[in-house]
């Protein structure tokens, strides 16, 4: 099978059916499912809130559009060890609260416009509050 170089790759060129079978196999196909997993991580976890919220153990991220204040209630963080969640603030308060162990050394917090938390196994504790 003959190849083409494009930058430091070389993609190899189909000289029949069963060549370009085998190459779409070995270089397109874990592309695509690395690609489907991505797509799936990023969007099968989110859920937009408008009103009290406790997440469940899936979602990674929440963004809140929300027109008067509320609050976003975290998964007990014993339950999740190195799990982070992302609450994303658009418009009026959002607080964080949490069904087990702090957040940040106190039992509730603020999110001023994305706040980003990570779970150590005990307590929840901000990677980003911005």
């Amino acid at each position: 099978m003959a190849s083409i170089s494009q930058g430091v790759r070389s993609l190899p060129v189909a000289q029949n059916a069963e060549d370009l079978a085998e190459a779409i196999n070995r270089e397109i196909v874990p592309v695509l499912r690395a690609l489907r997993d991505e797509i799936h991580r990023l969007s099968g976890d989110q859920l937009t809130a408008d009103e009290d919220t406790t997440l469940e153990p899936i979602v990674s991220v929440c963004i809140c559009t929300n027109t008067s204040a509320i609050t976003v209630t975290l998964p007990d963080a014993s339950d999740f060890p190195e799990r982070r969640v992302v609450v994303i603030r658009t418009d009026a308060a959002v607080t964080l609260a949490s069904s087990g162990g702090d957040i940040q050394g106190s039992a509730t917090q603020a999110v001023t416009t994305v706040a980003s938390v990570v779970s150590d196994g005990t307590d929840w504790w901000f990677t980003t509050n911005v």
